[in-house]
């Protein structure tokens, strides 16, 4: 199997990283307020979902867990809707889905990566 959708893996949890760093200890209210870490914030969920397009569709099947279309469906909407997206959508992608995609991603380079 091809190397290169390996290392969008790595792509996604790099990315990942980023946002966590950049939003610890954030309130909504401080998020809001930082222009500059939303749009690092927007920047990161296009490279994820990008990456993640990037996935072969066996292994995507391989891993039912992660919402692959939502979280490709946000790079979408970010990249096609960049004057309308929606502090809220971001905030809630921050605090409720991240934490479990990297959990997912860090199970498919302990499973996939090792071979």
């Amino acid at each position: 199997m091809s190397r290169k959708w390996k290392l969008r893996v790595e792509d996604a949890l790099q990315s990942i990283y980023y946002i966590q760093e950049d939003t610890k200890n954030m309130t909504y209210e401080d998020f809001e307020d930082n222009r500059l870490v939303r749009q690092a914030v927007e920047r990161n969920l296009e490279i994820i979902g990008e990456a993640l397009n990037r996935i072969p569709d066996d292994i995507q099947n391989k891993y039912p867990k992660i919402p692959w279309r939502e979280i490709i469906g946000v790079r979408n909407f970010v990249i096609h809707q960049y004057f309308q997206v929606s502090q809220d959508i971001e905030w809630d992608i921050i605090t409720n889905d991240l934490e479990g995609l990297k959990e997912g991603l860090i199970e498919i380079k302990n499973n996939e990566l090792e071979e």
